[in-house]
């Protein structure tokens, strides 16, 4: 259990974000990513799409108004305060929830880094290839919340296959070229755009995702370094 967290501002979350991500590398983030597919140890499974995002979010100010009391580059509020605990429980029970949040991202590879770690195993990889290959071969018009709940070979239920899919999306493995990930560089707030629809069930960029894009194999390959 956390205690009260100390209200912070934007420039703190930031600094702390991209921080965390120096003191790591892709290669812990990823061998943990792909050791959780079998132990479903979700909390390590967290820490690739905030990697990913963090090593390239940039040293920034608040860029606001009063009227708009979210940053336009990274969507932060100017002073916030976390419940560390609710961070905790999503991270644990989902892999996480908010994955674009600054505050959530910085908490999560903070915890990661003093976190024991798990090596992948032969049947973890085997089975990153099978779920690589079973969306290759879904109907195009697939969306990403069908896929959640047709995806029952990744142990673990709906919601949780959900989190996964949506950081397959965040690093650049389902990408909707017109709508890219953050693996190659940092996307502004100010350009995540939503599709014009009355309800989007998924988050930023995987909502405009459908099967139809398959996946990045380069990503892929340099995400979880597995080839198709």
């Amino acid at each position: 259990m956390f205690g009260p967290d100390t209200p912070r501002d934007h420039d703190d979350w930031v600094t702390r974000a991209r921080g965390a991500a120096q003191g790591l590398t892709l290669s812990e983030v990823r061998d943990a990513f792909l050791a959780s597919l079998t132990s479903r140890r979700l909390d390590l499974r967290s820490a690739l799409s905030s990697y990913i995002i963090a090593r390239s979010l940039p040293d920034h100010p608040f860029d606001g108004t009063a009227a708009q009391f979210r940053c336009l580059v990274c969507d932060a509020v100017a002073h916030s305060s976390a419940d560390l605990n609710i961070l905790s429980f999503e991270r644990f029970k989902w892999g996480g929830v908010r994955k674009l949040d600054i505050g959530y991202i910085a908490f999560d590879l903070e915890q990661f880094e003093r976190a024991p770690k798990l090596e992948p195993s032969r049947a973890d990889k085997t089975l990153a290839r099978e779920i690589s290959a079973f969306i290759q071969s879904c109907p195009p018009s697939t969306t990403p919340t069908q896929l959640a709940q047709a995806l029952k070979m990744l142990p673990g239920n709906k919601d949780e296959r959900a989190s996964f899919i949506d950081a397959l999306g965040i690093v650049g493995i389902l990408n909707a070229p017109e709508h890219p990930g953050f693996l190659t560089r940092f996307v502004t707030s100010a350009d995540r755009n939503l599709p014009n629809r009355h309800y989007v069930d998924d988050g930023y960029p995987v909502c405009w995702w459908t099967a139809a894009n398959g996946v990045d194999n380069l990503a892929l390959l340099e995400v979880l370094a597995l080839e198709s």
